[in-house]
């Protein structure tokens, strides 16, 4: 599952950056597009051998009598310029997503160096860059945080000189094969006279080698690797190890450079703050530490709420006398559940806790910028903060409260919000039921009276082992009968509605994946109209967006006797109810499936479109006594 993670990736992890480094990163791609189509040793040398020398490479190419499919090649250029600027940003950042942006500038920059003969960088990124994007994507996603953040290492002193030494042994076969290899691409290899430009070559193809590697296995030693990778290249290009000088590869390594110290200074926070583990770290069973604080923090997204989470409020709340939740919400994605349900739940949950909801649209890793918005929203320091990640050490520092470190390991409980949203079915044991309460397959049975919904509501739900929810409006119906009072109004439909989406929501959180219903609120609406005068309520039709279904099935009524037990309109209606149903369903893009025959046959048709429905989205269902129809 972590090529689905990594696509969806993609735009959370760019509009992570904060406002300044959005800008930031926008121009060091921009910039280094403008390198690679505008020769700026113009500057320095208006004129070469084959005379005035143009602003633009294309010109200076073609004067150089280089083959046009090469100079056509060459826009590849920018796009590797650009996906490269922004993989490095995203590396630097500890971000998931760099790898799709690697895997581009691998293929195009490779691709343009091949054309144009640099023997080393083809080589480089076409033969061990781009297989090593793929490792990184399995590797990396073993160890994201919950805001998808590679977890920093650190080298001890025996693996330090181990890499070094493979550095060295790599560089030294390099120096020898370099050669032979460019030779054998392009006839000739460029630095061959020019012995400090060949060591160099080697050494920076070596120490690219190892800062990837380091990179896979999540070293910030890494960084210092690409910044001596870096500093060789700004070497070799400044004129004065008999290569000529070139701005544009000048400018360009030094914009890297600056990326590089950035990513080092990011990598070494992180993994320092992930080595320094307080006295009261817990691994699993927190018993052994007193009451003692008065004010507690736990803050986190919660999305979805997991075991996980319980389990470290659980822990905190009692160790506190009173506990502050914040719950994170960002406004640029959709959320589900909502920030609002999250700390509702919550607040219900942990009742005597203050429970507060809060815009998440700030960068994830700044952790002084975290302290000054929590002392900000609460008013105050709390004592204590109790976190299950790496980050709380430097945040609590900025903060001036107590760190507590609750199973850092997932030994506890196993489970985290991202593998939660990636497969909900596979960790459905580990959800609260707020997060199967949206995670939840929903097959709702709708259409006219007496077609056999409920018996097939029923028979389902016992042949699939989980639960099914009743219709709310025929509780109501001979409530009004039991009156003596047959009059409907338009609140009434409102209620049912509201009554009806409760209940399925209670129930999806209790069933094992796969939630049975016998009606729901869009079939509310079809009956309002039907006692309304055939208008329509904006009210019913809100409450049944927000909880859409995910199959409907509408038995067809052509072999299905009308049965009158005192509580139905009359079988005139039962045409017009089935037509209603199909047009509202077309006009609201509802999948749906008209189930043809007797009981029988309508309950198999309806098994083989729920296996198909399970099937198609890589459902499970939990074989547990727990989801046993309880209605």
């Amino acid at each position: 599952m972590a090529l689905p993670l990594l696509i969806t990736s993609i735009i959370p992890d760019l509009l992570s950056f904060p406002p300044l480094l959005r800008v930031l990163a926008l121009l060091f791609g921009i910039f280094l597009i403008i390198f690679s189509i505008l020769d700026f040793n113009v500057l320095l040398h208006p004129s070469d051998q084959g005379g005035p020398r143009s602003l633009l490479k294309w010109t200076n190419d073609a004067n150089a009598d280089i083959a046009r499919w090469r100079r056509i090649l060459m826009m590849l250029s920018g796009v590797a310029a650009f996906s490269g600027a922004v993989c490095v940003v995203l590396v630097a950042r500890g971000k998931y997503s760099n790898y799709v942006w690697g895997i581009i500038n691998c293929v195009t920059y490779g691709v343009f160096a091949m054309a144009y003969g640099y023997a080393g960088a083809a080589q480089l990124n076409i033969v061990f860059f781009l297989p090593m994007q793929f490792v990184g994507i399995y590797m990396w996603r073993q160890n994201l945080d919950q805001q998808l953040v590679a977890r920093s290492r650190s080298l001890g002193f025996l693996a330090w000189c181990f890499v070094l030494v493979v550095t060295l042994l790599i560089a030294v076969a390099f120096y020898y094969e370099i050669p032979q290899f460019a030779k054998a691409l392009t006839g000739t290899y460029y630095f061959a006279a020019l012995p400090t430009p060949w060591r160099l070559d080697a050494a920076t193809n070596a120490l690219n080698i190892s800062a990837q590697i380091l990179m896979l296995y999540r070293f910030w030693e890494q960084w210092l690797f690409w910044i001596s990778v870096d500093v060789l290249q700004i070497v070799m290009y400044t004129g004065g190890v008999g290569v000529p000088l070139d701005i544009n590869v000048l400018l360009m390594f030094i914009l890297f450079l600056c990326n590089a110290f950035y990513g080092c200074y990011s990598w070494y926070q992180r993994a320092r703050s992930k080595e320094v583990e307080t006295t009261d770290t817990v691994r699993g069973d927190p018993e052994n530490l007193a009451a003692t604080a008065e004010r507690g923090l736990v803050i986190g997204k919660f999305w979805p709420p997991h075991k996980g989470h319980t389990f470290l409020l659980d822990y905190a709340s009692q160790r506190c006398k009173t506990l502050y939740i914040i719950v994170c919400e960002r406004h640029d994605r959709v959320e589900r559940p909502s920030g609002l349900q999250r700390r509702d739940w919550l607040a219900a949950r942990y009742p005597t806790a203050e429970v507060l909801l809060k815009e998440d649209e700030y960068d994830q890793e700044d952790s002084r910028l975290w302290a000054d918005l929590c002392r900000k929203w609460l008013g105050f320091v709390p004592d204590v903060v109790f976190t299950s990640e790496a980050y709380g050490d430097p945040f609590c520092t900025y903060l001036g409260s107590r760190h507590i470190l609750v199973d850092l390991e997932r030994k506890a409980v196993p489970i985290s919000a991202t593998r939660v949203r990636e497969d909900p079915f596979a960790t459905w044991e580990y959800q609260t039921s707020l997060a199967r309460s949206v995670n939840a397959l929903r097959v709702v049975i709708v259409g006219a009276e007496s077609t056999g919904k409920t018996t097939l509501a029923q028979r389902l739900a016992k042949h699939y082992n989980t639960c099914w929810v009743p219709e709310v409006g025929r509780d109501v119906t001979e409530a009004k009968l039991a009156s003596g009072s047959y009059k409907w109004t338009s609140q009434d439909f409102v209620d049912i509605a509201t009554k009806q989406a409760a209940r399925e929501d209670e129930l999806a959180g209790q069933c094992n994946g796969l939630l049975i219903c016998d009606t729901d609120a869009f079939a509310t609406g079809i009956w309002y109209e039907r006692y309304m005068n055939y208008e329509r309520s904006e009210t019913v039709e809100a409450i049944s967006a927000s909880a859409p279904a995910s199959l409907y099935f509408i038995p067809d009524m052509a072999a299905m006797p009308f049965v009158q037990d005192g509580t139905r309109d009359g079988e005139h209606l039962r045409k017009w109810m089935f037509e209603r149903f199909l047009e509202r369903l077309r006009e609201t893009e509802r999948p749906f499936i008209i189930l043809v025959g007797d009981y029988e046959g309508i309950f198999r048709q309806a098994v083989d479109e729920v296996d198909r429905l399970l099937e198609a989205r890589g459902a499970k269902l939990l074989p547990d006594d727990n989801f046993l129809p309880k209605n």
